[in-house]
C-alpha cells in the first residue's frame, strides 16, 4: 500500500512535507504578518507608500504559503499544479481589478449626480 502511494506521489510530483518545512513556513508567515502590522500601528508610513508596502508583504506571504504549505514549486513533475495555480492567480487578479474598476465608476457616477443635484438646488434657490 505504501509503495503504491509513494509511486503515485512521485508520478504526480507531490513532495513530502517535514516538520522543519512547516515550522519555517509558520515562522515566515508570522514575520510577514507582524512587520506590516507594526508599520501600520506605529504610523511609519502613510498613503500610497503604505498601500504598496502592505501589498508587497501580502504577495510575499502568498509565496510563502504556496511554497511551504501547498508544496508547489517549479520542480514539480506535474505541471498541472502550476497551471492550476496560475489560473487561480489570474482569476483573483481579474476579480480584484474588476471590483476596483466597478467601485471607481460607481463612485465617479455618484459624485457627478451629487454635483448635479447641488447645482439644481442652487438654481432653484434663486
Amino acid at each position: 500500500m505504501t509503495t503504491n502511494l509513494n509511486t503515485t506521489l512521485s508520478t504526480y510530483g507531490a513532495s513530502h512535507a517535514t516538520l522543519a518545512s512547516y515550522t519555517a513556513g509558520f515562522f515566515f508567515s508570522i514575520i510577514l504578518t507582524l512587520i506590516p502590522y507594526e508599520i501600520v500601528r506605529e504610523h511609519i508610513m502613510e498613503g500610497t507608500e503604505l498601500l504598496y508596502t502592505i501589498t508587497l508583504f501580502a504577495l510575499l506571504q502568498f509565496i510563502v504559503q504556496i511554497v511551504f504549505f501547498l508544496h508547489l514549486s517549479g520542480r514539480s513533475k506535474a505541471k498541472w499544479n502550476l497551471l492550476a495555480m496560475a489560473f487561480t492567480v489570474l482569476t483573483v487578479i481579474f476579480l480584484v481589478v474588476g471590483t476596483v474598476w466597478i467601485m471607481r465608476n460607481l463612485s465617479q457616477n455618484a459624485m457627478s449626480s451629487l454635483h448635479l443635484n447641488n447645482m439644481m438646488n442652487l438654481s432653484h434657490g434663486d
